[in-house]
């Protein structure tokens, strides 16, 4: 979704040279890289595979001014904990690591409420929601009037 976001903001990749020609030279690059495997750590293969295919790209955002560029356009503004878990979020997803189980707790909820707000700002939806602070177990007369629309 951010990608999709940050390329509908002009942001879109440009290629260094001609698609066509870079297919025969990553063929070449990948046939290469294909006959060290096992001579190079898994990780570090990889990580060069991806890249590889990343190479003929002359502007590429990273994920998190992809992710930020996303929060922003759709009015969210950027609090210290989104900054904080925009920076960790690389560590989460490609490595596993999400510290301590409180730290995990509360980026999977900042993750999850982030994501509301983006799809209900993306739609615009101006109705009541969990982040409201209401709950829909015995909701309010208005919530449900909303939800019925």
């Amino acid at each position: 979704m951010s990608s999709s976001y940050a390329d509908s903001l002009n942001k879109i990749c440009l290629n260094i040279i001609p698609e066509k020609i870079f297919k025969y030279v990553s063929k070449n690059l990948f046939n290469t890289l294909k006959k060290l495997e096992g001579k190079i750590e898994k990780k570090n293969y990889d990580i060069l595979k991806s890249r590889l295919g990343e190479l003929n790209i002359a502007k590429r955002n990273s994920s998190r001014v992809k992710f930020k560029n996303l929060i922003e356009g759709v009015g969210i503004e950027i609090s210290d904990k989104i900054s904080n878990l925009l920076d960790k979020r690389n560590a989460i997803i490609h490595r596993g690591e999400i510290g301590n189980l409180n730290e995990a707790i509360e980026d999977f909820e900042l993750m999850d409420e982030l994501l509301r707000k983006i799809i209900i700002n993306i739609i615009g939806y101006k109705g009541s929601s969990i982040e409201d602070g209401k709950q829909f177990h015995n909701p309010p007369e208005k919530m449900v009037k909303d939800l019925k629309k």
